[in-house]
């Protein structure tokens, strides 16, 4: 197992077959498989792990927050950035504070 402190490190050695094989966070690996000067491939997740933001509890941010959120994913701009990226796969249908962890 190997290291990298930075990404285009990681790729480089990916595609100099320096390593076969790479684990990361889902949206930067179909990001990069995504991108056709990569020439690599996305094969699947290993285990969902979702990203979140904090707030001091009972900020009122928390609730604007949340609704910023789940506008943009209303009103299709969400999905948008997504597709953008590549990830739209990892796609989430709602804002939620404090959700069950995924499993």
């Amino acid at each position: 197992m190997k290291v990298y402190a930075e990404n285009g490190a990681v790729l480089t050695a990916l595609q100099q077959g320096r390593i076969d094989v790479v684990m990361s966070t889902i949206n930067s690996l179909r990001y990069q498989a995504a991108q056709s000067a990569a020439h690599t491939s996305f094969l699947g997740e290993y285990h969902r792990l979702d990203v979140g933001s904090a707030f001091k509890k009972g900020s009122s941010l928390t609730r604007a927050f949340q609704a910023a959120v789940n506008e943009l994913i209303e009103n299709g701009i969400y999905a948008r950035i997504l597709e953008k990226w590549g990830t739209s796969a990892s796609a989430i249908d709602a804002s939620r504070i404090n959700p069950a962890e995924h499993t």
